[in-house]
């Protein structure tokens, strides 16, 4: 090859080479410009970063500056809890202390009252027997007033003289038998006796009873009182007064019969016992039923004996 050949080439690759240069040039500027705004990007995007970095710091500080005054607050919140907790347990420790002082006053007021339950027991016993005591005596006080009073009553009894209390009574209550024959077989020789015949002979005769007379060889006793001029009664020892009658039959035939369809004279008896069974003041009480002897009387026997 020539040198013009040589010199041609080189020119050509001088050329290519200013051209590659060129571009070269042309890429490292681009490139550096492309470079240049991206580190300028990256930049900003660093100082974004910084300035939010130093910002979160900034609230980290401000966080952490407020957890600290948390901490120290909650620090001195624990110390005054603990205080309060110390106070607590010295409480408690005291009140312990006096609940065991308590227990031991309990203890004590236990075995106080076991003492006083006892003794009150005891007491509860006493008086319990002395109200048995008094319950006896009141009895035995309640006994001997009852006996004082029956006994007053007794001697009052005895005091007072018998007496019909309603003669006006009896007297209206025996009219219906009007005609019947009375007897007197026998008086206790003492003026409360004898003052009784009286008034019971006078009820009777004004009843328009009639007194009639003794049978002959009576066995109603000899020795007689005489009451008055043409009024003598046989003197009895017996107690009490004593109404009946006789009949010509048996005692039980008699008793047999209904009341309406008995003899007058035995209706009449029984009218005037039950009469005088109510109405003799001090009261002699229930004289019983009629004794009915065998016999041919129709006369109604009485007798006043002494005072029962």
């Amino acid at each position: 090859m020539t040198v013009e050949a040589w010199k041609s080439l080189c020119d050509v690759l001088t050329v290519v080479l200013l051209g590659f240069t060129f571009l070269a040039g042309a890429g490292v500027l681009l490139t550096g410009n492309i470079i240049n705004k991206r580190q300028s990007e990256q930049l900003k995007t660093f100082d974004f970063d910084m300035t939010k970095a130093k910002s979160e710091l900034v609230t980290q500080q401000e966080r952490a500056a407020i957890a600290e005054g948390n901490i120290a607050l909650a620090e001195q919140h624990a110390a005054e809890a603990n205080a309060k907790a110390e106070g607590f347990r010295l409480d408690i420790a005291n009140a312990n202390e006096r609940a065991g002082k308590a227990q031991e006053s309990l203890a004590l007021a236990e075995q106080h009252a076991a003492e006083a339950n006892t003794k009150a027991e005891g007491f509860r016993l006493d008086i319990a027997k002395a109200n048995q005591a008094s319950s006896e005596a009141q009895a035995q006080v309640a006994g001997a007033t009852a006996e004082a009073a029956k006994a007053n009553l007794e001697l009052e009894r005895i005091r007072t003289p018998r007496s019909l209390t309603n003669a006006l009574g009896l007297t209206d209550s025996l009219k219906t038998f009007n005609g019947t024959e009375y007897t007197f077989i026998g008086c206790f020789q003492d003026q409360d006796s004898i003052n009784l015949l009286i008034q019971l002979d006078k009820a009777l005769a004004d009843a328009g009873w009639t007194r009639g007379k003794l049978p002959p060889q009576n066995s109603f006793g000899d020795i007689q009182l005489n009451i008055s001029k043409d009024f003598a009664v046989p003197i009895t020892s017996r107690s009490g007064v004593y109404v009946g009658a006789q009949t010509t039959g048996t005692v039980d035939e008699l008793k047999a019969i209904p009341v309406h369809l008995l003899p007058e004279y035995i209706r009449a008896a029984m009218a005037l016992k039950g009469g005088l069974a109510s109405g003799i003041t001090p009261p002699e009480g229930d004289l019983g039923p009629l004794p009915v002897d065998t016999g041919n009387s129709t006369s109604v026997f009485i007798l006043i004996g002494k005072k029962p």
